[in-house]
């Protein structure tokens, strides 16, 4: 809505969140309710608790419908800083929160439940590139066999570890960096729940977003490959494909 001057130009922010409601129960939204406006290029939302948790820079914030008229009434601050400025993914397992905002992968806490981050975050991975840019790391999803699924797009290039000081080394044995030995351009990856036993589970993407992954183990997702021109794919992800683009 405000992206990328904001309002009319001048950097107002005008981001919503909207939820839709499928009230015929035919499997298609026939009511729309504006849950939360006037956010800065809001860039992930997810539910959580008794709300949910929204990034739009330099923000997290956490919205709660009390009297349940489908519009927030609630809003605070989980966690504000600079490490979160174009976050393109958010995740929530428990207590953990898990932001992707290239270069980081960043792993917050709330223990003591009061919808704030407890400190600042941990680090997953670091040196993913796509910085400020819409083609880097994308969200975490959780899978039917208890382990993470993600990925990056073609800016994001490759993986390092938490300090940055080496590149990640997948399951395979390849060190995940896009430069075409053997791995190009987008990528789409499975791993445990502390980051460890990174596999690379297809490559060759242009702006591959948000993985699905079926009760079966299938995986899903969607490459904006085709930018504008009506061509963009739904991908089926085999595991170990080279995508083409």
């Amino acid at each position: 809505h405000d992206y990328p001057l904001g309002l009319r130009g001048g950097y107002e922010p005008g981001g919503r969140i909207v939820f839709l409601d499928d009230t015929d129960r035919d499997g298609f939204p026939d009511k729309r309710t504006v849950f939360l406006d006037g956010l800065p290029f809001p860039s992930g939302v997810t539910a959580w608790r008794k709300g949910v948790l929204i990034c739009a820079a330099p923000n997290i914030l956490y919205a709660e419908d009390t009297d349940g008229d489908g519009q927030a009434d609630t809003a605070k601050t989980f966690y504000q800083g600079n490490d979160v400025n174009a976050a393109l993914g958010i995740a929530v397992l428990g207590t953990k929160v898990i932001v992707s905002c290239s270069p980081k992968i960043l792993l917050f806490t709330d223990e003591n439940g009061d919808d704030k981050a407890d400190g600042p975050p941990t680090v997953l991975f670091s040196g993913i590139g796509g910085v400020d840019h819409d083609h880097g790391a994308h969200a975490f999803v959780f899978g039917p066999d208890g382990k993470l699924y993600f990925n990056i797009g073609n800016s994001g290039r490759q993986l390092k570890s938490a300090d940055g000081k080496k590149l990640i080394v997948d399951k395979a044995g390849n060190a995940v960096n896009a430069n075409g030995k053997p791995y190009r351009q987008g990528l789409v990856f499975r791993c445990n729940m502390d980051g460890s036993e990174v596999e690379t589970l297809g490559h060759n993407f242009r702006n591959n977003f948000e993985v699905a992954v079926d009760s079966f183990g299938t995986i899903w997702q969607s490459d904006n490959d085709d930018d504008g021109n009506r061509g963009v794919r739904i991908n089926f992800v085999m595991e170990f494909g080279n995508y083409g683009y």
